[in-house]
């Protein structure tokens, strides 16, 4: 089987499942992969007062000099952004002798889903994850659909949809 990891922050109580970012949770299977879980880990870290080319979408400044979500509150009204800047922040393994793990998965929220609709605002992140990138999403558990951990089938259209449903964009 292999060793599973999460992304924790233990200050906040706060974790990122892999799965739900169409990521495997070993290691390498989400340590190398595009626009899933080291994305929104890179959102989460993100600290600076200025933007430019190539940061994230709703980040940037309109040509007014006015930042491109003024006067939209959805886009980063959840505060994600830059939240766990400064934090302790652990990628962690079950196999690991000091059971981080085991207790975020019992204690601490998963705020997964509430990232990935941040990615969202980005357009070409959505563009990505609307086509399908959600490989490892079918296995997500944190939907009343899940069936034992998975989706029972359903592919990452489905999975997208049922997202927006819950509030995703």
């Amino acid at each position: 089987m292999g060793q599973y990891f999460l992304v924790v922050n233990p200050d906040r109580k706060e974790y990122l499942n892999p799965h739900c970012f169409g990521d495997g949770l070993k290691l390498m299977e989400f340590g190398c992969s595009s626009y899933g879980t080291l994305t929104g880990l890179t959102l989460l870290l993100r600290v600076s007062d200025e933007t430019g080319g190539g940061d994230f979408g709703p980040a940037q400044r309109q040509s007014t000099g006015r930042w491109a979500n003024e006067g939209d509150p959805a886009n980063l009204s959840s505060g994600l952004l830059g939240a766990w800047a400064g934090g302790r922040v652990a990628i962690i393994g079950d196999y690991d002798g000091s059971k981080l793990y085991q207790q975020a998965m019992e204690d601490f929220r998963n705020i997964s889903h509430e990232v990935i609709d941040l990615m969202r605002h980005d357009e070409g992140v959505k563009r990505v994850i609307e086509k399908g990138r959600l490989r490892y999403a079918m296995h997500c558990p944190c939907t009343p659909e899940s069936n034992g951990g998975g989706y029972g089938g359903l592919g990452a259209l489905e999975i997208l949809a049922m997202s927006k449903r819950r509030g995703g964009r």
